[in-house]
């Protein structure tokens, strides 16, 4: 892992922890998390966004893009 990459499997199982069973694809810095339609809404209006942002970040990342399908962002931070 570079300092540009992060953990892709380890943030995938602390998010699903927290509730949010979701696929995290990689892309450099950023985390790309594909998940539900109802997981992604529940996110957004969840306080634990802050804490799956700070989670990315723990584990090598910069940026979080949620997606609910194939190029359809939710939102990105």
């Amino acid at each position: 892992m570079t300092a540009a990459s992060g953990d892709a499997a380890a943030l995938a199982s602390a998010l699903a922890a927290l509730g949010f069973p979701c696929h995290v694809e990689p892309r450099s810095a950023l985390a790309l998390l594909s998940m539900s339609a109802d997981d992604a809404a529940r996110l957004a209006a969840s306080p634990d966004r802050a804490a799956a942002l700070a989670l990315a970040k723990e584990h090598g990342f910069t940026h979080v893009a949620v997606e609910i399908g194939p190029g359809a962002p939710v939102l990105r931070d």
